[in-house]
């Protein structure tokens, strides 16, 4: 089980990290996620794609 949550937590880490990175200097930028979610729920691009995950 430890190598499992290792995997999986350094797959969360790199979306995280890519949805950061998609909303530095954005209107996104200081939203919380369900914020961030809602905001852009509907539209096709990387940041609501990201932000699901």
């Amino acid at each position: 089980m430890p190598n499992f949550c290792f995997h999986y937590g350094k797959h969360h880490k790199t979306y995280v990290e890519n949805l950061n990175k998609l909303i530095a200097g954005t209107e996104f930028a200081n939203l919380t996620l369900e914020k961030i979610i809602t905001g852009t729920a509907g539209k096709a691009d990387k940041t609501s794609d990201m932000a699901i995950r």
